[in-house]
């Protein structure tokens, strides 16, 4: 016992068993099933599971991709919000088991950065077992990787704001010289100025 993922299914083996129990009170009739694939994910499609079953897919004969799909269910009034007020479809692509060994690394970085309550479960079923969570990385060791990326990217905005800031305070400088060029024309202009009423005072005189 240890993490899905892979061939290890837990849902989709438990899906597949309530189905085909609730076919079975149907006794030999012919089943239709309505299978919600969207349109940009037709290589989802499967063959039927038995003579009797007709797959339907009605999300690809509208034209409704995921996305369409998700729009839809937002004007309807359905949300995916977590108790912190994350939207769970704002950080990830897919909302799906949180314990899934075929999470990608995008995945795992949402669920660390943006949900935190579900990283510790994480840490927790780890502490369980051996098997690491994905081929060659425990839970351990990738919240070491991300902390890492966290460091990383913190001190990639700090020397952007420093670099912002150096741009700003050359931007000062030059505007400081500008104004010394400006006072240094007035001084000139008011030197002429007295120069100029002394030379007339001393006509006046003579």
């Amino acid at each position: 016992y240890s993490w899905c993922g892979g061939v290890c299914r837990w849902m989709t083996t438990i899906k597949i068993d309530a189905i085909n129990r609730f076919y079975r009170q149907f006794d030999k009739e012919v089943i239709v099933e309505y299978v919600g694939i969207a349109s940009d994910e037709r290589e989802r499609i499967q063959f039927d599971r038995s003579d009797r079953t007709i797959k339907v897919y009605p999300l690809i004969m509208l034209g409704m991709s995921e996305n369409d799909c998700l729009v839809k269910c937002y004007k309807s009034g359905f949300t995916w919000t977590e108790a912190n007020g994350i939207d769970l479809y704002d950080v990830l692509d897919r909302v799906s088991c949180y314990c899934c060994g075929n999470k990608n690394m995008k995945e795992l970085r949402a669920i660390y950065r943006h949900l935190p309550e579900y990283w510790q479960k994480l840490k927790d079923m780890q502490a369980r077992t051996k098997k690491k969570f994905k081929k060659d990385q425990s839970i351990g060791q990738l919240e070491l990787k991300f902390e890492k990326e966290e460091i990383e990217r913190e001190i990639i905005n700090i020397q952007t704001m420093i670099e912002e800031h150096q741009v700003e305070i050359a931007n000062l400088e030059k505007n400081i010289e500008t104004l010394r060029e400006q006072i240094a024309v007035h001084e000139d202009k008011m030197k002429s100025l007295q120069e100029l009423s002394k030379n007339q005072e001393q006509r006046s005189n003579g």
